[in-house]
């Protein structure tokens, strides 16, 4: 795994090699082995590579023989063998056993019709000397990140938001990405915390020439239609040997490789796999917490006794979380506050001390519709379909139930989430299921100018276009390919890349296979969802080769212990942080805040989520302020 920058001009090129410079300086965790940066005629391209394949070989930025193509990539392209072979056959020849010299020759073959041949993860950057062109590219899933910034004739692009933005002048906060974050606990692409800087969607190219951007998408999971035309045991025989051959494919490295186990299903099927086409032990590794009830250790230790793995696991106390925010918050470069970040490092790290690739289960809940919240508007709107017309009064009247009420009495409160959605769209719904500022009188703790933003919103997020997509589909199959193009990568994938790529180890999720995501989307509903059971279809397909007790129980997060620890070890830490802060003065209203700690610590309401948000959003304006460099 890697990373890569760089900067194109038609105009002076005197700065940009010192800027890819700094840029690749600030991504030297994504690549400790190698560094390189190229100058060319109105480009500069750089690069940080995490050696894993052809370990001698495979330096970048990489040219072609000619000197006329430059490419920097991040990634793996698991299918690179069997397009080798296909190049070489028409001609062909190569210097290096890598995947990235394959990827130039096959774009120098194919052009950007390349990216439909491609099986990986990916990011990566082609500069054409002679048409003076910049080729970027993303996955379909978006595992690989990639942001860039333009500026009349110039663009530049990084495989991280720190390494850009420090290299960019008068930067301004988003006011509406603020407040996304602040509802969503991410940034949805393609926004970035700064008005100047974008993500490249998942499944998109960009296309510079003379000063002019061309943005296209390249492939869509909202057209992948359900195929009733199989039965159970016929998609079964289907889905087994793709999801074996996603696994084998991401087992080919040069370095040693183990895997995440949680103690899911996703997870157990992929060290399943794996344990069945290794000829030694597993190395798996698990995180858990000191004092959590709901610890899934247990049932990791058993898929680990039942596959006979290599397995360590290590738990954490809750004065660990204060040291390592500046350290999360610096990775990930503009606000992020999917708690589970915290875990992720340091199951990386645990899994760093021993190999440099691990595989993990990332992707099944979306593929094979796991959230309970899938069953949860499932119910909703089939109630809503009888009412009829009548469910729009009933929501009338659940939205009236007073919020004060609502917080005193917790089968008030129950009433009013439940009752105030009927009526309104999927896409409403399921914003404000999502929505930690939607919860009680969390909005009060933001300051009038964002509250009055927030107000105005009326629930039209980002999430709209992707609903109006799809909806002609059930409610659980709209859910999951929303998901897939939303919380997937801009909340799953980037807190996965982030967190693991700063312990300089590489992630491989064989469920993001886009073969695998294609036939998943086709499997009706019915065989994924039964008796209120997701993943259904995944576990009988996983009938003895995963325990019992892990294949057939319900699912839990991969999260910390927020709620409690925020009442307990965390609470002094959390009231002392947010009320003494000067940098969210003109964001929060302290009494708000006050009021919501003093909910949350009297178990009237659950605010963990909120106060997270505000301590890693405290957390990134100082650092901002200061000019704190990773």
């Amino acid at each position: 795994m890697c990373g890569i920058a760089g900067a194109v001009t038609s105009d002076d090129m005197t700065t940009l090699r010192a800027t890819v410079e700094r840029a690749i300086s600030r991504q030297h965790h994504r690549g400790p082995d190698d560094s390189g940066v190229w100058s060319g005629n109105g480009a500069v391209l750089g690069h940080n590579r995490l050696s894993i394949i052809d370990l001698g070989g495979g330096h970048q930025p990489m040219h072609d023989e000619s000197g006329r193509y430059t490419i920097v990539f991040n990634g793996e392209i698991y299918n690179f063998r069997e397009l080798r072979k296909n190049l070489e056959a028409d001609g062909q020849r190569f210097k290096s056993h890598s995947d990235t010299e394959v990827l130039l020759r096959l774009y120098m073959r194919h052009g950007t019709d390349c990216l439909r041949q491609l099986n990986g993860m990916f990011a990566f950057a082609v500069w054409d000397n002679v048409e003076r062109t910049l080729f970027l590219a993303r996955d379909r899933l978006g595992v690989k990140p990639l942001y860039y910034w333009i500026s009349g004739h110039e663009l530049r692009f990084a495989s991280e938001i720190d390494a850009l933005a420090h290299g960019v002048a008068g930067l301004d906060t988003d006011n509406d990405a603020l407040l996304d974050y602040l509802t969503f606990l991410y940034v949805p692409s393609p926004r970035t915390i700064y008005r100047q800087i974008q993500k490249l969607p998942p499944a998109h190219y960009l296309f510079w020439k003379n000063g002019s951007a061309r943005l296209e998408r390249y492939w869509n999971p909202s057209r992948i239609q359900p195929d009733r035309s199989l039965s159970e045991a016929g998609w079964i025989e289907r889905l087994q040997p793709l999801f074996t051959d996603a696994v084998r494919a991401r087992l080919v490295s040069d370095v040693p490789l183990g895997a995440f186990l949680s103690g899911g299903v996703d997870s157990a099927a992929v060290v399943s796999e794996m344990a069945g086409l290794m000829t030694e032990p597993v190395k798996t590794f698990t995180i858990g917490f000191v004092g959590d009830d709901a610890s899934e250790l247990p049932f990791a230790r058993a898929m680990a006794q039942h596959c006979r793995t290599d397995h360590v696991e290590h738990l954490v106390a809750p004065p660990d979380i204060p040291d390592l925010l500046n350290l999360i918050c610096r990775h990930f470069g503009e606000p992020f506050a999917d708690s589970s970040a915290v875990p992720t490092m340091l199951v990386s790290a645990l899994a760093r001390e021993r190999v440099t690739v691990a595989l993990s289960g990332d992707g099944g809940d979306e593929l094979f519709a796991g959230y309970r919240s899938y069953h949860y508007y499932e119910r909703l709107n089939a109630l809503e379909a009888r009412l009829g017309p009548i469910a729009g009064m009933i929501g009338a009247i659940g939205r009236n139930i007073p919020v004060t009420l609502a917080q005193r009495v917790p089968l008030a409160g129950k009433a009013r989430s439940f009752l105030a959605k009927m009526g309104q769209p999927l896409s409403k719904q399921w914003s404000i299921s999502r929505s930690i500022l939607s919860r009680g009188s969390a909005a009060g703790v933001l300051g009038p100018a964002l509250r009055e933003r927030f107000n105005a919103r009326s629930w039209n997020t980002h999430l709209g276009p992707y609903f109006e997509a799809v909806g002609d589909l059930d409610v659980v199959n709209q859910l999951t390919r929303v998901d897939i193009q939303t919380y997937l990568p801009d909340d799953l994938l980037v807190k996965v890349d982030r967190m693991s790529m700063a312990k300089s180890l590489e992630v491989r999720s064989p469920f993001l296979d886009y073969r695998l995501v294609e036939m998943a989307l086709a499997v009706p509903m019915e065989m994924k969802r039964r008796d209120g059971q997701g993943k259904w279809i995944l576990r009988r397909m996983l009938d003895g080769k995963v325990p019992e007790d892990t294949l057939w129980r319900r699912k839990q997060g991969f999260t910390m212990p927020l709620e409690r620890w925020f009442r307990t070890d965390l609470n002094r830490f959390a009231h002392d942080l947010l009320l003494g802060s000067k940098s969210l003065c003109d964001m929060i209203d302290k009494k708000g805040v006050a009021a919501m700690l003093k909910e949350h610590a009297n178990q009237r309401v659950d605010h963990g989520s909120l106060i997270w948000a505000l301590i890693v959003l405290e957390t990134w304006l100082r650092q901002r302020a200061e000019g704190v460099r990773s």
